[in-house]
């Protein structure tokens, strides 16, 4: 099974979009490793979180460090799925 990875950077509503993107994982087939790449949130559990440094520069310069640094790690198979937190899988 692919790994999913969220490239994630907080907003001002708690993650409640993450919240109902990651509830509706339960809508995939199989298990699945859930990775979040960038920010988090203090209610996320059972997700391993990768760091990152924000690029300030520019949104896509930030989004681009968050996918380089999922590819680079050790931790994500070499084939996953990137999802975002407005995504919901719905069946």
């Amino acid at each position: 099974m692919a790994d999913i990875v969220y490239l994630y950077k907080k907003s001002g509503d708690g993650g409640k979009e993450l919240r109902h993107s990651l509830r509706s994982l339960k809508n995939l087939e199989g298990k699945h490793k859930v990775f979040i790449v960038g920010d988090t949130e203090p209610w996320v559990k059972n997700v391993t979180h990768i760091k990152t440094i924000p690029q300030r520069r520019s949104p896509y310069a930030d989004t681009w460090q968050k996918l380089l640094t999922a590819i680079n790690s050790d931790e994500v198979s070499e084939e996953f799925i990137v999802v975002m937190d407005d995504v919901y899988i719905t069946s």
